[in-house]
């Protein structure tokens, strides 16, 4: 319906928290911008195919945009941050 329901995160207390928090609103802005895709230039889709390993119920796959840039995994940061695949509509 081109409308964001989830809020970007707000400051947390540790990363884990921060994670979580960024998680729905990430996969919301990913999901919006694969609709507007074909409109939209120098923004990156990618997908992290171990997030459900984050915490108990976290999705696999989950999803974030870059502005153009190398692969950057805001889920796991310096441990795997190179993990992922790009998403192309």
């Amino acid at each position: 319906d081109g409308e964001i329901k989830h809020s970007p995160p707000l400051p947390a207390t540790n990363i884990l928290e921060l994670r979580m928090a960024f998680l729905p609103w990430s996969q919301e802005v990913a999901d919006y911008v694969l609709k507007l895709k074909p409109q939209i230039t120098g923004v990156k889709i990618f997908r992290c195919p171990m997030t459900q390993k984050l915490w108990s119920g976290a999705p696999s796959n989950a999803k974030w945009i870059q502005i153009n840039g190398k692969l950057g995994n805001p889920y796991f940061g310096l441990n795997m941050k190179d993990c992922g695949a790009e998403i192309t509509p």
